[in-house]
């Protein structure tokens, strides 16, 4: 049996799934949820949370990065506020 390194040397490994590098997708539900509660420019709402750009968030709104923890905490701020 050929090594995961020799057949896909630039490759790693997501729950099971070998994927190339550059190529990772995460789950879109982050983008789902965060444009439920910011429907209007959520990316730019994103950004000022995360002091980035809006190109970074604009990736992980696509699901092609994984988004900061400080966005996961105020997802949960805003549901928790809201009900």
């Amino acid at each position: 049996m050929q090594s995961l390194q020799r057949l896909a040397p630039q490759a790693i490994s997501i729950r099971g799934t070998v994927v190339p590098i550059g190529e990772q997708k995460f789950p879109q539900s982050f983008g789902a949820v965060a444009r439920a509660i910011w429907p209007t420019k959520t990316a730019f709402v994103l950004a000022e949370i995360a002091g980035t750009s809006d190109r970074q968030a604009k990736d992980w709104l696509a699901g092609r990065v994984p988004p900061p923890a400080i966005l996961i905490a105020a997802i949960v701020v805003e549901i928790t506020r809201r009900h």
